[in-house]
């Protein structure tokens, strides 16, 4: 019973550490190529990645287009993207 507690109170710790980790973090030019990698076309560049009025913004392109869109992190700590504006 008691390796039980201790393993439970390991992995909690464990956890508790990850998503800490995770929140601190701020987004950077590579979050934005792992977000959009599997996007068609692929993006080239990113020009911005920069919190602004309290809500994070990233503007890239791709071959077509240039995009702004704004960054949150999801429950994990992870960044997600949530496309705003597409430029022709």
């Amino acid at each position: 019973m008691r390796k039980i507690f201790i393993g439970v109170a390991i992995i909690t710790i464990i956890l508790t550490v990850f998503l800490i980790f995770n929140h601190k973090q701020l987004p950077t030019k590579d979050d934005v190529f792992k977000i959009t990698n599997n996007w068609s076309p692929t993006t080239e560049e990113v020009y911005l990645v920069r919190k602004i009025d309290g809500e994070w913004l990233t503007i890239f392109r791709n071959t077509h287009s240039i995009m702004i869109a704004r960054l949150e992190q999801n429950w994990l700590g992870y960044w997600e993207m949530i496309l705003e504006a597409k430029l022709h």
